[in-house]
């Protein structure tokens, strides 16, 4: 059954997210409505440094640690688990993920299917090990971001669409 927006709506406050995806625009946006929500940690994830939006993630709000490690998505489960292991132990817990990566490349599909796709449920599934009270987690949420093209396919971006459409339903499988 869904939930009402009431029960949704979560205290950040004193949290530690791992955001992964782009560090400009969009990304960049979340991150700051993140450090002003009082998060005690903000771990963003990405394949390149960005300073200038570091910066000024940075300016937000000085209560945030924000903190960025170079990751690429398409590195595969095992070297994912790896480095979630490592954040874990560094920050005490992750208690959101938010999957924000993506690509639209349509000229690289397979490209395209590990970034959309692949990197997104490895991330998942991990974080989802991590946090499971039953292993010794502690809770936690994982916020898969999807797209408008997960519901109607965009047909000049087919390679997109069906990725996105498939990261809606994994989410919804879970």
């Amino acid at each position: 059954m869904a939930k009402s927006v009431e029960e949704l709506k979560m205290d950040l406050s004193g949290k530690n997210i791992v955001y992964i995806g782009g560090f400009g625009g969009i990304g960049l946006e979340t991150c700051k409505q993140l450090a002003q929500k009082g998060v005690a940690n903000l771990m963003i994830l990405h394949k390149s440094w960005n300073e200038s939006a570091f910066k000024e993630l940075n300016s937000v709000d000085s209560r945030c640690v924000c903190q960025f490690t170079e990751f690429d998505i398409t590195c595969g489960l095992e070297k994912t688990r790896q480095l979630f292991k490592q954040i874990t132990e560094k920050l005490g817990g992750i208690d959101v993920l938010i999957n924000g990566a993506g690509t639209c490349d349509e000229r690289d599909f397979d490209f395209i299917i590990a970034v959309n796709f692949t990197g997104t449920v490895n991330a998942t599934l991990v974080a989802y090990d991590l946090m499971d009270k039953s292993r010794g987690g502690k809770g936690g949420v994982v916020v898969n971001i999807s797209s408008v093209a997960a519901l109607t396919p965009f047909p000049v971006l087919p390679i997109y669409s069906a990725t996105k459409g498939g990261i809606l339903n994994f989410t919804r499988a879970l």
